[in-house]
């Protein structure tokens, strides 16, 4: 009796330490998102200043995004989920299309929906195709990208200035416009 006592003890131990390595160290497929912190520093006014932020996220099955920033910013007290970075650099990894690189010096990020909005001297890159602007807006519900004010797109073919520019993720097309349907989109080639 005393050994059937103890083999069941043993059992519920081997399984409580599955249990619990599966819960809070193991990484299956389940995880949508990967959190990165090297550093955190507090201080006296309830905010938290975070070093080297880096998030890493599943959008879906088939495409990832990945933001870092050397300093963050995150008011824990009012329990949303917005992260103010500073020296922010992004990469959407969409399958089948590449990947899309973005940095800029401000962003906000929401940690809810991933929406990014990125401003303050903006460079996005894709293959031989740079953009430039003063705001793009990352919107993972809408599927969109969307780079407004001041924008130059550049590539090895010319440069075109434009006011916006709406990248839709799911067609992987791009539609130019200007704010006022007068003025026109200027095309340089080189």
């Amino acid at each position: 009796m005393k050994r059937v006592i103890q083999f069941i003890l043993f059992f519920i131990l081997i399984i409580s330490v599955i249990f619990f390595f599966k819960k809070y160290f193991y990484e299956g497929k389940n995880n949508k998102d990967k959190l990165l912190i090297t550093s955190i520093e507090v201080n006296s006014e309830n905010q938290n200043i975070i070093k080297n932020l880096k998030y890493e996220i599943l959008v879906d099955n088939q495409n990832s995004y990945k933001i870092f920033s050397e300093n963050s910013e995150v008011d824990f007290t009012s329990g949303s989920d917005i992260v103010k970075m500073n020296i922010v650099n992004a990469e959407i990894n969409l399958k089948d299309y590449g990947i899309i690189n973005i940095s800029s010096k401000k962003a906000i990020y929401d940690n809810s929906n991933y929406y990014t909005k990125f401003t303050d001297n903006v460079k996005i890159q894709y293959n031989d195709n740079l953009i430039f602007s003063d705001q793009v807006e990352l919107d993972f519900k809408k599927k969109t990208i969307l780079i407004f004010n001041n924008v130059v797109f550049e590539n090895p073919k010319g440069r075109i200035l434009t006011d916006n520019i709406k990248i839709d993720l799911l067609t992987k097309k791009a539609n130019m416009y200007m704010n006022k349907e007068t003025d026109k989109v200027n095309l340089i080639q080189k």
